[in-house]
């Protein structure tokens, strides 16, 4: 066994006299480490899901240690001082930039704030109707499309793209750096897309957690053999909804501050206009955005509409004792009847929905 070894970040290592794992192992021991907790900024499940590989690891990194003729363990006083310097040094930034930021509310101007806001959004506006003329014109969007409505709605959508262009020109030149327009706050885009990318991988991580957790609940549930076909057919789809929903989500490489919304808790990939063909499902505009959010507050105010109204409560539809679906076992059936006949010995025993069987009191008239 070597006496020592250079790691590729330049710290010297050499094994504990007691020691039984190799060099090669302490490499890989250690860069799976390094790896793991690297990983777990974005992805923190894997921390649960590599808990064995994580503890060897750990057990035959704790076989070698450290080498350098000057390498001094910090002792507990200097394990202090060195946090409570760290402390000092980000209070003092916080405090730095807190004091940026108010001194920026002054310069904050609403008319450019929203200019911004809407040249972001006919950019999205003007490519969406790029895409569009460009399937159009190949024939990729409506192929048996008589040429000569082709030829007219191809001009038509000309005409609004050179629109569109003298609009983003305009607003280009009146928001100037759109980096340096400040809200309300004194924040600038920068400072609201840290905030934005802390919430999203909050987000990110509670619904991964919990698409985890649903896959594996349907999973066990569809083992179940008391279901019926039509509880099975939901069950599946729910599944196939929920794990492609995981795969998107655990599959996403790691975001960094830059790859935000600045307006929502979103990546700015996820903003846009709908494009032609695919599947663009995450694709869909800012609520910040001007036109986008007055289509918001119209559809709310027309849901608002029905329930301001006052309404008579419905009366409950009446709903059996008990529910024997289709497809079970006949010792099942019978057991399952015989039980129900103690309980409700003057019960009736009706045809319900799907070949189901269901059981009503016999002074229940109607059914349903």
């Amino acid at each position: 066994m070597p006496e020592q070894i250079l790691e590729p970040d330049g710290t010297l290592w050499k094994p504990e006299p007691w020691a039984t794992a190799s060099a090669e192992e302490f490499s890989a021991a250690r860069a799976l480490i390094i790896s793991l907790n690297e990983e777990r900024r974005w992805n923190p499940w894997v921390a649960e899901d590599r808990a064995d590989d994580l503890a060897a690891a750990d057990a035959v990194f704790d076989q070698w240690t450290r080498a350098e003729p000057d390498f001094r363990p910090l002792s507990n006083e200097g394990i202090d001082e060195r946090l409570k310097a760290q402390d000092a040094w980000i209070a003092a930034r916080v405090a730095r930039r807190e004091a940026e930021r108010l001194a920026r509310v002054a310069h904050f101007d609403g008319d450019r704030a929203a200019a911004r806001l809407r040249l972001l959004e006919r950019e999205a506006q003007l490519e969406h109707a790029l895409d569009g003329r460009a399937a159009l014109a190949s024939g990729e969007r409506a192929p048996a499309m008589d040429p000569s409505r082709r030829a007219a709605e191809i001009e038509e959508l000309d005409t609004r793209i050179d629109q569109m262009r003298t609009d983003v020109d305009r607003l280009r030149v009146l928001v100037g750096d759109r980096e340096s327009v400040v809200d309300e706050h004194g924040r600038l885009p920068a400072d609201r897309r840290a905030i934005t990318h802390m919430y999203f991988r909050i987000r990110r991580e509670r619904e991964v957690r919990q698409l985890r957790a649903s896959v594996s609940d349907i999973k066990q549930r569809l083992t179940s053999k008391g279901l019926d076909k039509s509880d099975r057919a939901s069950l599946r789809r729910k599944l196939a909804s929920d794990r492609r929903q995981l795969t998107q989500l655990a599959a996403m490489p790691p975001l960094t501050e830059a790859n935000m919304c600045s307006e929502c808790v979103s990546p700015s990939s996820w903003h846009g206009y709908t494009k032609w063909g695919g599947d663009f499902r995450d694709i869909a505009p800012c609520p910040a955005w001007p036109d986008w959010a007055a289509c918001l507050q119209k559809v709310r105010a027309m849901l608002a509409v029905p329930a301001a109204k006052e309404t008579v409560p419905a009366t409950p539809r009446p709903q059996p004792l008990a529910v024997i679906p289709s497809g079970l076992p006949i010792a099942q059936v019978l057991q399952r009847l015989k039980d129900l006949q103690v309980e409700h010995p003057d019960a009736e025993v009706r045809r319900g929905a799907r070949n189901k069987w269901e059981i009503w009191p016999a002074t229940q008239q109607g059914g349903k």
